[in-house]
């Protein structure tokens, strides 16, 4: 069988890059579920914007933590206990009858899956399958900062 003339990194950049763009997609999809979750658990907006704040810097605050992870055991794991643990969180988000069921369920669970399915862990894998047009690898596999986004659309 000859070889393949396409580089199996450019698969292994393709599947981190879905996977980072569901995970973002997924973190910012928060907004146009406000009104019926505010209605549904009988709270105010601004108490439902703190869970997600806390969300937001909790996900930030992981991601040196799954890092360090990625490196112990293997980004493997960690990204698939990551698709795991966020699938769970967003089954169990929709179960939530209190604020703090959501805070510990969707501002919790789900930013620790979230940040083993971001682009940390893409980053590094990556990083290790590319010398050449690395950079290119990096921006397939990681959504633009938020600062592009409004001359993207």
């Amino acid at each position: 069988m000859p070889p393949s003339r396409f580089f199996y990194g450019w698969w292994v950049t393709l599947a981190f890059s879905v996977m980072v763009f569901v995970s973002a997609g997924v973190r910012h999809a928060v907004g146009p579920f406000l009104k019926p979750m505010v209605e549904d658990l009988h709270v105010d907006r601004g108490s439902f914007s703190l869970v997600i704040a806390l969300g937001l810097f909790l996900y930030g605050a992981f991601m040196p933590w799954v890092g360090g992870l990625a490196d112990r055991y293997g980004a493997r794991i960690v990204t698939s206990v990551g698709c795991v643990l966020l699938a769970a969180a967003l089954a169990l988000t929709g179960q939530c009858q209190n604020l703090w069921q959501l805070a510990l369920v969707y501002g919790l669970l789900a930013s620790l899956g979230l940040a083993a399915t971001g682009p940390v862990v893409a980053n590094a894998v990556v990083s290790r399958w590319f010398s050449r047009r690395r950079g290119t690898a990096y921006r397939v596999s990681t959504p633009p900062p938020a600062r592009w986004r409004h001359q993207l659309a």
